[in-house]
């Protein structure tokens, strides 16, 4: 990690084959988040991953590439374990007392949205509410199936937090705020 300044922050990782002379992966995330204003955070990053290794249960055997299948089947897909994604995140007071939420995450190599959500928080002294509409796709990286992780969820999510008694209703909300969201857990810390 990079901190430019106490507001911007750079994180990157990538992982080198010394075999080949490549990266198998990598990511990339400019973070900003003022530190006078926790309550303004904006990311922006790529992360991207030629192959895996993973095992296959039909076969019994462990097998390294990028494609699912096999050429020339009926279920083949190439390049379906490649990597190739944007990730958008945001949260932004627009007046006081209410700030916007969003984020887009969008995978290139398939051409398809794997989360977005968006909504809004209203934030007082005493409780804290939000309501998002969010589109995902669970992926299992377990079995990496295809069958299993081309089906969408969406949803409406309310979640109601009293301050100093913590969340009533929407727990599942504060899951998918803090682990899409690189910065939001730092905010809520700051507001209690």
């Amino acid at each position: 990690m990079y901190r430019y300044n106490r507001d911007w922050r750079f994180t990157s990782s990538f992982v080198w084959d010394p075999d080949s002379h490549t990266t198998r992966s990598g990511s990339a995330m400019w973070h900003y988040q003022p530190a006078d204003n926790p309550n303004k955070i904006v990311n922006i990053g790529y992360r991207y991953r030629n192959d895996t290794m993973r095992y296959d249960q039909a076969s019994g055997q462990w097998t390294y590439g990028s494609d699912f299948g096999t050429p020339g089947q009926a279920n083949y897909i190439k390049d379906y374990y490649k990597i190739d994604q944007h990730d958008f995140s945001f949260i932004w007071p627009v007046v006081p007392q209410w700030s916007v939420i969003g984020r887009w995450q969008h995978d290139y190599g398939r051409s398809r949205t794997l989360e977005a959500f968006g909504g809004f928080e209203y934030d007082n002294c005493c409780w804290k509410m939000r309501v998002i509409n969010r589109y995902w796709i669970d992926y299992d990286e377990t079995s990496l199936n295809p069958d299993l992780n081309d089906e969408p969820d969406t949803g409406i999510f309310l979640q109601i937090v009293f301050k100093g008694l913590g969340n009533v209703i929407g727990g599942a909300t504060e899951t998918f705020l803090d682990e899409g969201i690189q910065g939001y857990r730092e905010r809520e810390n700051q507001a209690f």
